[in-house]
């Protein structure tokens, strides 16, 4: 029996392409596969829905009795509700998705997984690449920056599978940095 890790990093924007869902698959500590996928939140997730259904085929056909969890960013009130709101929504047919199929789901604040991929207790206090920045704008760099180094394979990925990534590690660790 192995443990899997599925991290993700939500987003329910149709808007653009950037915009993606970054995912990442570990296996007993191991990374071993990572994408993107477009949210498709008119069609009621469904393109998001299959997507995990099928990595949990490909899991349980490599491995007959998996322990899987599904871990993904817990989301906060910003000066956006929509966001919020759409980001509810994909993140509770992550969830259904996953409890349906007899798995684990856990959620991870913004902190916890900057601090198990960084090793720091807080964000920094300046963003080298904005001088002008403050604690704010360093979170995402700083993310980046620590997957990179610890996975050179993810160095040429964006953002979203950095903080997908971020997520799995801190489950790995057990959500303590």
């Amino acid at each position: 029996m192995s443990n899997w890790v599925i991290g993700v990093d939500p987003s329910s924007s149709i808007k653009s392409v950037s915009n993606a869902i970054g995912w990442v698959i570990f296996k007993d500590g191991e990374l071993e596969s990572f994408g993107e996928l477009a949210p498709d939140p008119l069609e009621g997730f469904y393109r998001v829905r299959q997507w995990l259904k099928n990595r949990f085929k490909m899991i349980s056909v490599r491995d007959p009795k998996p322990e899987v969890t599904v871990a993904v960013e817990s989301v906060f009130l910003g000066q956006n509700p929509n966001v919020f709101y759409n980001l509810t929504r994909v993140k509770a047919f992550i969830e259904v998705i996953t409890l349906e199929n007899a798995h684990s789901y856990r959620e991870v604040s913004a902190l916890q997984s900057f601090q198990a991929i960084t090793g720091l207790k807080q964000y920094p206090l300046k963003n080298p690449d904005d001088p002008d920045s403050g604690r704010s704008k360093t979170r995402k760099p700083a993310i980046q920056s620590a997957v990179k180094e610890k996975y050179p394979v993810l160095s040429d990925e964006g953002e979203h599978i950095s903080d997908a990534c971020a997520i799995a590690v801190s489950i790995i660790k057990g959500n303590r940095p």
